[in-house]
This record gives structure tokens, sequence and C-alpha cells, in this order.
């Protein structure tokens, strides 16, 4: 912001250093989100949001806002309307995003990709210039080893915390079968483990 800013001032020759107060235009940031995560249409990010103690007494001096618009393919339908370009867009990251499901390597699923966008005029004209930058430029923003190792770690430890769960799931039916044949009431059963008297009769009811 600082550059664009920068540049205002050089294009309209103003003058830094003056006593007179300048006037800048109101800037306006946006983020285009093409993720996987699921987010809604359009939503207003804070920088102080990634900050910690964002809500603690002295408030950061470095509030930034930026307005986030979703342009996955089937969202924010009245922003693409406006722009036929960025709907083609969402368009082609969405084939390429097909073909990577479907265990392709990357580049062959992007160059796939850019075939069908060209074949059926989506970015056609772009896409036909620029084949060879945008299938670089693809790749280079996608970076295929990192993502996966990323999403394996992920399910690793997604995996592990399940565990962990049906372990103690299990260590705490068998306490509560071997309490029953010990003659313990469920109540007793109920208060020694620290759970409801109806989740002790549901596990019964199971076992």
């Amino acid at each position: 912001m600082a550059a664009a800013f920068k540049r205002y001032i050089e294009l309209q020759r103003l003058d830094l250093y003056g006593s007179k107060q300048l006037r800048l235009p109101v800037p306006r940031y946006y983020v285009f989100y093409n993720g996987l995560k699921e987010m809604s249409d359009e939503e207003i990010l804070y920088l102080t949001d990634s900050m910690e103690a964002a809500d603690g007494v002295e408030k950061s001096c470095a509030q930034f806002s930026a307005h986030m618009v979703n342009i996955n393919k089937g969202r924010s339908a009245r922003i693409m309307q406006r722009c036929p370009l960025l709907y083609e867009y969402s368009l082609f990251v969405a084939e390429v995003r097909k073909r990577t499901t479907q265990n392709r390597p990357l580049r062959d699923a992007i160059e796939e990709a850019v075939d069908h966008c060209i074949a059926h005029d989506i970015l056609a004209d772009i896409l036909r210039a620029n084949k060879a930058e945008v299938t670089n430029m693809c790749l280079e923003e996608y970076d295929e080893a990192f993502h996966i190792a990323s999403e394996k770690e992920i399910s690793f430890e997604e995996g592990r915390l399940e565990g962990l769960k049906s372990a103690e799931k299990e260590r705490l039916r068998a306490e509560i079968f071997r309490q029953k044949l010990r003659g313990k009431s469920e109540d007793a059963i109920a208060e020694s483990q620290g759970i409801t008297l109806d989740e002790v009769q549901k596990i019964l009811d199971e076992i």
C-alpha cells in the first residue's frame, strides 16, 4: 500500500515536504479467496485477529482490514456477474482442482485444464497466448510436495487424536463393565467415572 501511495504521489506531482496536508484517495484492499476451506461469499478480515492478545487492553496501532471475496466456482454471484474475467478464472481453478483430485501429476492436471478451458472459451485468449507462463505460474503457486506433506501431517494428527479417543472409550467401556460385574450400582459407576447416569446406561446397553 505504501508503494501504491508513493506512485500516486509521484504521478500527481505532490510535494511530500510541503506545509499543506496532502489529500490521498481512499484505499480499498481486496483478497480473492479460492482455497478449500468453506468460507462465506464476502468477509472483512482484520490484521489484529492474527495477533496475540488482540482483545487486550493495549490495542495495536497496526490495524488493517481486507475485504475478502470468495471466488470459488458458484460463489459471490453478484461480483462474478460484474466481472466476467474473474468468473472465468474461477472456472479455470475449478478445472485444475478437479483434475488434481484424480491423482494426476500436477503439471498434467494444469495443462489438461488449460486445454479444456481454451476449447470451451474460458479465458481462451489469455490461455492461448500464455499457456506456458500460466502453467509455470500455477506450478510455482501450488507447491505440490509441501501441500501433500502438510495434508499427510494433518491427517496423521487427526488419526492419532481419533485413535486416542477410541482407546479412551474402550478403556471406559471395560471399566464400566468390570464395575458392573462387581455389583456396583449404575449411579456409583457414573460418579466414579465422572460421567452421567444416562451415559453409563447407554454403554451398558451397547455391551
